[in-house]
């Protein structure tokens, strides 16, 4: 089911590290965060690119930050649909039928490959029984 009806929709952007180290298998704890973090520049300029494309966008806390939009700037930026999961959470709708929870990072625009490793949908939050 298409998002479009949806007013607005948050994701978590994921930086790369300004050390260089991946993030994909990384162990990230209090004691590690500073290898894993984006230089102030990188979150600038990330920070800016989303805003000039109609995002409302959170703190930099951690390796990431959130932000917030219709789904119609969210396809606008990336090139793809957003849909409603199954559970109630949102996907990446691609090309080929499948749905992503993170984005592929050949949907980036040139202007985020070098500091953004992914745009990501949490899931929706489980607090027990959906009906009373």
């Amino acid at each position: 089911m298409s998002a479009e009806q949806h007013e607005a929709i948050s994701a978590q952007v994921i930086l790369k590290s300004a050390s260089g180290e991946a993030l994909s298998d990384a162990e990230i704890t209090s004691e590690t965060l500073a290898r894993y973090q984006a230089s102030p520049e990188m979150v600038r300029h990330a920070r800016t690119v989303f805003d000039k494309a109609g995002f409302d966008v959170g703190h930099y806390v951690g390796i990431s930050f959130d932000i917030t939009a219709p789904p119609s700037t969210f396809r606008a930026l990336f090139g793809l649909k957003v849909q409603v999961t199954d559970e109630g959470g949102y996907a990446f709708a691609l090309p080929d039928g499948r749905t992503v929870t993170e984005l592929p990072a050949r949907y980036l625009p040139d202007s985020l490959v070098s500091v953004v490793e992914t745009v990501a949908f949490p899931p929706p939050p489980d607090f027990g029984p959906p009906s009373y």
